[in-house]
């Protein structure tokens, strides 16, 4: 049975989510969080504030995007200082604002600036360390170049993206390329990248043997129950479903509306989950809740797609 780690995506996954979707769904062995980074010469404090101990009733994995070893002696401080012994670190953000600061996928090229991060980290013997990451910047020979690198660190695992970070999330994995960089990487080895059912993942466990995890980020966010059925091989009915994520529709929207200022901010924050959640949901209900300023239409839209029973 492969390990399930709920990927970060910045503005959804944060700990209010994470703790509502292990009450209601469940399946995840570690919920990874959104990037902690240097913003101006300090460290985010929103950032840090979803990552507080007492926000997190699950099993949380810290990570943090770095340019440099001074970056990353900065954020690893803040990390200790909460109380955590183990962090992850993105090499893989493609977007570009981070990218254009030789951070994330931005960092791939530059094999010394991997090295100097990674000496920062790995120095702290009271720290165990990670590594998310993608094929390459815009090349996958990146991945193959820095293998070599990678095995002279004592990571507790590697995430590996199938894509460049040129893709964003466009194209099709790359399965070959993965392969030859799994035949490269003495570590242990998690596979991200268009998961979308349980079968998928039978799949990625049959075809590499020694893959030691999954971590899913869109296709948890599709399907909230994905890992649970794919560790106890049964699907929720429709019907259930639809009514789970009616509750983790309420539970978030009372939480929320306790420490956002307006239900403007909270049809704001929840038309983003809902840009993935249920696409094969009514076509004209999703489009009300993405596009209605009113959060009355829009709650009104929920009601009547986890009530539909469809």
């Amino acid at each position: 049975m492969l390990k399930v780690f709920f990927a970060p995506l910045q503005g959804i996954t944060d700990a209010a989510f994470r703790n509502v979707h292990s009450d209601i769904f469940g399946g995840i062995d570690t919920y990874c969080a959104p990037f902690v980074r240097v913003d101006r010469g300090e460290v985010r404090r929103k950032d840090v504030r979803d990552l507080m101990p007492g926000q997190n009733k699950v099993k949380v994995l810290p990570q943090i995007i770095a340019a440099d070893a001074s970056e990353t002696a900065m954020l690893l401080d803040v990390i200790g200082n909460l109380g955590y012994t183990e962090v992850d670190i993105n090499m893989g953000c493609p977007f570009a604002l981070q990218v254009r600061k030789g951070r994330g996928a931005g960092i791939l090229p530059n094999a010394d600036k991997v090295r100097e991060v990674l000496d920062a980290a790995c120095r702290r013997s009271n720290m165990s360390v990670s590594v998310k990451m993608r094929l390459g910047l815009s090349d996958t020979d990146d991945a193959q170049r820095l293998a070599p690198l990678l095995n002279q660190y004592p990571l507790a695992h590697v995430t590996m993206h199938a894509r460049t970070g040129s893709m964003q999330y466009d194209g099709e994995c790359d399965r070959t390329a993965f392969a030859a960089f799994a035949s490269e990487c003495k570590h242990k080895l998690v596979y991200n990248g268009d998961i979308s059912t349980a079968e998928q993942i039978e799949t990625l466990e049959r075809d590499f043997p020694g893959l030691a995890g999954v971590m899913i980020g869109r296709g948890l966010l599709a399907n909230p129950d994905l890992a649970t059925e794919y560790v106890h091989k049964r699907r929720l009915q429709r019907g259930e479903l639809l009514q789970r994520v009616g509750q983790m529709h309420t539970m978030l929207t009372t939480h929320l509306r306790t420490v956002m200022a307006n239900d403007g901010q909270v049809l704001k924050h929840m038309q983003e989950l809902w840009e993935y959640l249920l696409p094969d949901a009514d076509r004209k209900l999703r489009k009300k809740i993405l596009k209605t300023s009113s959060y009355h239409n829009y709650d009104a839209a929920v009601a009547e797609i986890v009530h539909s029973r469809e």
